[in-house]
């Protein structure tokens, strides 16, 4: 892909075939992968879901929406040192609220805040999603 090149949409990824038991690896390693290396532990003790649909993707930006259950996400050191070369991961709460936390920063995020993720701080984002009782 050239800095010309631009692909609107693309296959939707979604942890809805996995089982129970393999679906939060399955979205840990899709994140991890296509957005920025880090780790993920789930929050909610129920089954777990993820999806992420690309919106549009080129060589200087690429969009995409994703949803998933509860989760804290956690981009350390070792996870900065692992990384092609930097870059900013913009973010955008559409549901819940977001607990950020960047080096010694702290941002609650709820639902139309935009954040960004410094590309070589340690970062750690815990997402919640109300539920309906």
């Amino acid at each position: 892909m050239n800095a010309y090149d631009v692909t609107v949409g693309g296959s939707r990824i979604s942890t809805a075939g996995a089982s129970a038991k393999e679906a939060f690896d399955l979205w840990a390693s899709i994140l991890s992968e296509s957005m920025m290396k880090c780790s993920m532990e789930p929050l909610a003790g129920e089954p777990f879901h993820g999806v992420l649909e690309p919106c549009v993707r080129s060589e200087p930006i690429s969009i995409a929406r994703v949803a998933n259950s509860d989760i804290l996400a956690r981009r350390t050191q070792r996870h900065i040192a692992a990384s092609d070369e930097p870059y900013v991961l913009a973010c955008l709460t559409t549901a819940g609220v977001c607990d950020v936390r960047c080096g010694g920063t702290y941002l609650c995020s709820p639902v139309g805040t935009m954040y960004l993720v410094d590309p070589v701080t340690a970062t750690s984002i815990a997402c919640s999603v109300p539920r309906l009782v």
